[in-house]
């Protein structure tokens, strides 16, 4: 079970922020078409980060009867195929890209930061 998803997947428990983070999806693809039509040089992207370490983990509740603070290193451990949590950092350095001239051709896009959490599950298996 993932707390806080990228918007791309479920999260138990967190109907209303699945919602509207799908919500969020579809409305900046809706506007990234109407500002294409327009020709106005306006490009829409959106943001999709998984586990990332920040403060918003401990305004979750772990479950009921424990206020003790979900770790995200742990989270991300269990189930982030990268095995950690990411870093704002992260989030910031990806970003920036997007505010770049390097993402001229992109409109519409959803970029995922997300460890390859919805890629599928992390490997319990090793090729050695």
């Amino acid at each position: 079970m993932s707390y806080i998803g990228t918007g791309l997947r479920e999260s138990a428990a967190l109907a209303g922020y699945c919602a509207t983070k799908g919500g969020v999806r579809l409305f900046a693809k809706a506007v990234a078409m109407e500002c294409a039509a327009a020709g106005d040089g306006i490009r829409v992207k959106t943001v999709h980060p998984g586990v990332i370490n920040t403060p918003i983990w401990t305004k979750i509740p772990r479950s009921a009867g424990h206020n003790a603070p979900i770790d995200p290193n742990e989270v991300a451990k269990a189930g982030v195929p990268l095995g950690r949590a990411g870093q704002a950092q992260d989030i910031a350095n990806d970003v920036l890209f997007l505010a770049s001239d390097a993402s001229n051709y992109m409109t519409g896009a959803e970029l995922v930061i997300d460890g390859g959490m919805t890629g599928g599950a992390r490997p319990r298996w090793s090729w050695d």
